[in-house]
């Protein structure tokens, strides 16, 4: 930990011109007492460090703040880097797909880019890039892992009991559910792909 707080759930990492960016989500407003019951205040935000060796890092802080939009605090998502501008921020943007903890209006999917390699971060829009399909804040819908095939943006959603699998022709919106994955474990979080050659 950088200093007092909560620390939890590493986010991913990337890297760049011999730097290694990695975050994790944080909450530098916990405390805790004696029994381990958290007594300071709530909210994540994802806290930024970097390394050349994966030995010695350094603390950035905090990349992504919580509570900059009216969708609430940052917890978990994905990293994709925008190589061919398709979010029109620029080539190299690094784009952030994460859940936003909206109180009474679910968990929903926030977008958020940085054009300064990753150490600061602002919302790509106000709004969702894809809200709770019902607003109930009782239920999962969280956790987005984004990437794209072609000409088409892929997005699994952890749900409980399933990863919901999402489709669009736009980075931005217009997501249609196209399936789902039931294991027979859940509770599902945090889904994450990697592409191998067998």
């Amino acid at each position: 930990m950088p200093t007092a707080g909560f620390l939890n759930d590493v986010q991913g990492a990337f890297y760049r011109d011999g730097i290694w960016h990695l975050y994790f989500l944080y909450n530098g407003d916990a405390r805790y007492d004696n029994q381990g019951n958290q007594i300071g205040g709530n909210g994540s935000e994802w806290y930024h460090v970097t390394t050349s060796d994966w030995v010695k890092w350094k603390y950035e802080g905090v990349a992504i703040h919580k509570y900059k939009t009216a969708w609430g605090d940052i917890a978990s998502g994905s990293i994709y880097i925008d190589f061919d501008n398709r979010f029109g921020k620029g080539a190299n943007t690094v784009i952030v797909f994460a859940t936003g903890y909206g109180g009474d209006k679910g968990q929903n999917i926030m977008g958020y880019y940085s054009t300064d390699n990753g150490y600061n971060f602002s919302p790509l829009q106000s709004d969702p890039i894809m809200r709770h399909p019902t607003n109930d804040p009782n239920t999962n819908f969280r956790d987005p892992f984004l990437f794209r095939m072609g000409d088409t943006w892929v997005m699994y959603v952890a749900e409980g009991d399933k990863i919901g699998m999402y489709t669009s022709n736009t980075p931005m919106g217009g997501y249609r559910y196209v399936g789902g994955y039931f294991p027979p474990h859940p509770l599902l979080e945090c889904p994450a792909l990697f592409e191998m050659d067998v």
